[in-house]
């Protein structure tokens, strides 16, 4: 099925927010988010208490805005949510 490029971005905005909630609240995401920032914490400041690296972890995956890099451009795609 072919669509226009503006009908595909109306639908995209029509639901959006249903699927960011799905995305959001499936536990599958949740651990991935928190596992990969796990990491990468781990990787900055290499091995830290257990209880300051689960702070961190909460802190910095509350104020991520995560998609995924389809685009050689625009990387990283999760920027800081203000």
């Amino acid at each position: 099925m072919a669509i226009s490029n503006d009908t595909a971005n109306k639908l995209s905005d029509a639901i959006i927010d249903d699927v960011a909630q799905y995305v959001t609240e499936d536990p599958r995401f949740v651990d991935l988010l928190g596992e990969l920032v796990t990491d990468a914490i781990q990787q900055k400041l290499g091995d830290i208490d257990r209880n300051l690296l689960i702070k961190l972890t909460q802190r910095v995956s509350s104020k991520l805005m995560c998609a995924a890099n389809y685009s050689e451009v625009f990387y990283p795609r999760c920027p800081i949510n203000p």
